[in-house]
């Protein structure tokens, strides 16, 4: 197990974060960082937390109760896209 970023207590099987870096950087340059992102989410949050949140709470409309994804693990997330782009 290693950690998805340095600074981050969330640990991963290596062998699944090389696989998941290697196709992403298979993509073309202006979308690596995309691809990355849509396959660590995967790692980072379970279908069912996918299935019922509202994602950031950007643009929640109002009446809405869905909840927001965990804005830690969404940080996780950009820090990963940032390193790769």
């Amino acid at each position: 197990m290693v950690r998805l970023l340095a600074k981050s207590d969330i640990t991963v099987y290596q062998k699944l974060l090389r696989k998941t870096t290697r196709s992403a950087l298979e993509a073309t340059k202006e979308k690596a960082g995309y691809k990355l992102a849509s396959k660590v989410v995967k790692l980072l949050f379970s279908e069912q937390e996918l299935a019922i949140s509202c994602g950031q709470s950007l643009r929640q409309k109002k009446g809405d109760v869905r909840p927001a994804l965990d804005s830690a693990r969404l940080e996780i997330l950009k820090g990963i896209e940032n390193q790769i782009n």
